[in-house]
């Protein structure tokens, strides 16, 4: 029985898991004067599934990760003079998304896409995470002297087509 149940399972996980591009429209702003950002320059991740537990299961050791791997795994995109960027993420995933600007604290939040729907940052988001939870304490210290942040909120584009290229 155990030898039939393995690929079932596979087999559910996998078409259950599957990733497929996702267009989305990123908007930046200042998170003081609330002006629109350009040359933000913007990383996506897409994440995998991983196995969540300290002890082994059937799926896998502990952290392991399952299932196909994003679509696309990555990508880059950059606000134009209207503080608005449009780029494919991975779909039905956890995305982590980061934004880099000169005289900015790094700004970074996770996401999660569905087939038509970003959650995670549908309204305007600072998506702050306090450096010293990164970084040493001196660099910590040196990104909070920064003092500019960014605010950001993400919604599907169902106006972009795939013929934009995910890289």
């Amino acid at each position: 029985m155990r030898r039939y149940l393995l690929p079932i399972l596979a087999a559910l996980i996998t078409g259950c898991t599957a990733s497929s591009p996702m267009p989305v429209v990123i908007d930046v702003a200042d998170a003081r004067t609330q002006a629109a950002l350009d040359g933000v320059v913007i990383r996506s991740t897409g994440g995998t599934f991983f196995v969540p537990t300290m002890q082994s299961s059937i799926v896998g050791p502990p952290g392991a990760t399952f299932g196909p791997l994003p679509v696309p795994e990555g990508s880059i995109g950059e606000t134009d003079r209207n503080g608005r960027a449009s780029m494919m993420i991975s779909g039905q995933r956890p995305v982590t998304l980061r934004f880099f600007k000169e005289g900015y604290s790094t700004g970074f939040i996770v996401l999660q896409a569905g087939d038509d729907i970003v959650t995670g940052a549908l309204a305007w988001t600072e998506g702050y995470v306090d450096p010293r939870v990164h970084v040493s304490l001196d660099d910590g210290l040196k990104m909070n002297e920064m003092g500019s942040r960014m605010l950001f909120r993400v919604r599907a584009n169902a106006n972009l087509t795939s013929s934009v290229d995910p890289s």
